[in-house]
């Protein structure tokens, strides 16, 4: 379970313990939705064959935090949400060391949205800011920058840095510096 800790560490700004687990699983929201979608998907065989065992391990962890992520969401470990709340994330890959900020939206859109029918894919190191909305078959490129209140629904190549509605490519500067590189 070292995804886990991958985690917390982010969560704490520097290697977590099991011990920080624990704190951050009790004091932070958020952490408390990811640890929690991760035990799922250790657990899945399990809570496969319970009556609703997927639907009440989705429904609490919505609950607790007004986080709704898919159980079929894929997440890379060290995953951060900034902050908690009025998000919602749907069947989607995500990749390592990304942040999601409060009230963004991925996932799926019909046919009329540019990038087709189906899910984004989002790449390593990513940033999706408060209120952004990304939708479609679309690949947003390792280390890009959704700004807040982007709206997206066509491929983000990386180091972008993406703001307004529709998403514009302000610059390619992506999120060198974020994460301290």
């Amino acid at each position: 379970m070292n995804i886990i800790l991958s985690d917390v560490s982010r969560y704490k700004g520097s290697k977590g313990t099991w011990k920080d687990v624990f704190k951050y699983y009790v004091t932070n929201p958020s952490f408390r939705v990811i640890f929690l979608h991760r035990l799922y998907h250790q657990w899945y065989h399990i809570l496969s064959k319970i009556p609703m065992g997927k639907g009440i391990f989705s429904l609490y962890y919505c609950r607790q935090s007004g986080i709704q992520l898919s159980l079929g969401a894929e997440i890379g470990e060290g995953f951060k949400f900034e902050h908690f709340g009025g998000i919602v994330i749907g069947s989607i890959k995500i990749g390592k060391n990304c942040n999601i900020f409060h009230n963004a939206t991925l996932g799926y859109a019909g046919r009329w949205q540019n990038g087709g029918e189906g899910n984004p894919t989002i790449g390593d190191n990513v940033v999706i800011g408060a209120g952004a909305v990304v939708v479609g078959r679309i690949t947003i490129g390792d280390s890009a920058f959704i700004g807040a209140n982007a709206y997206v629904y066509q491929d983000i190549p990386e180091n972008a840095v993406v703001g307004a509605m529709p998403g514009k490519i302000l610059s390619y500067h992506g999120t060198k510096g974020y994460f301290g590189h």
